[in-house]
Order: C-alpha cells, then structure tokens, then sequence
C-alpha cells in the first residue's frame, strides 16, 4: 500500500511527509477531480444519445440486447468516474480542510448525476425507486 499524505492524521502530518508532498498530491488530487468530472459529462451525454437512439431505432430483440449492454457499459464508466471524484474529493478535504474550494469542487451525491434532459426524482419517486432495488 502507497500511503499519501491525505490518508495520514493532519497531526502527525507533518512529522511523517517529506517538505512538500503534501502540495504535490494536493495538485493531483485537484487534477484528479476535474479531470473526473470532465469524463463524468462526457459519459452522461453518451448516456443520453444511447437513450435517444434506443427509443428512434431499436426494434428487435437482438438491437435491444446490443443497446442494452451498451447502457450498461456506460453506467459502469459514470460510476467508476463518480467513485475517483469522491475519492479526490475526501481526500482534498483532508489536505484543505473545507473551505471556499468547495464553492467549485463540490460534494458529489448520486442524486447530483443526472443527464442534461433527466429530471431530479421527486421525494416520492425516490422512495419507490429505493424500496424496489
């Protein structure tokens, strides 16, 4: 195991880095995040022309599979770039602390990741969504 900086306590912080590592994964886990978010919407958009094109064009089973997995792929990239920005996320709070970065970083909920024509579920939607998965 590598043992960065944001994963040591901010009191023993100090005593354990060498001058400077902790500014250096500070960069990283800033580059980290935004670079995350940046694939985070490009997969969202995919999600969308997925979405669009499934409903125009596909009307067979086998069309239906196809796209399907598809889906599928794209989903497993948005949680993938969902689970590094939270982890660069954590781990910046733990370099910084919270303070007025967070006004661009955000903290990112999964209720947040939604496509650009995708509604917010409403509180009763959201119940039912929960109690079938």
């Amino acid at each position: 195991n590598i043992f960065l900086p944001s994963s040591i306590p901010t009191e023993t912080r100090s005593a354990v880095c060498t001058h400077g590592l902790p500014e250096i994964e500070d960069r990283l886990r800033y580059g980290q995040a935004t670079e995350a978010l940046s694939h985070l919407h490009h997969q969202l958009r995919a999600r969308t022309v997925a979405n669009k094109f499934k409903a125009k064009n596909v009307d067979s089973q086998r069309a239906y599979t196809r796209t399907h997995e598809l889906q599928d792929q794209i989903e497993r990239k948005i949680n993938t770039h969902r689970i590094r920005y939270c982890t660069a996320w954590e781990a910046l709070v733990s370099l910084r602390g919270l303070g007025g970065w967070t006004a661009i970083l955000q903290p990112l909920k999964r209720e947040d990741i939604r496509g650009l024509h995708e509604q917010a579920m409403t509180k009763e939607e959201l119940e039912e969504h929960q109690r079938i998965q």
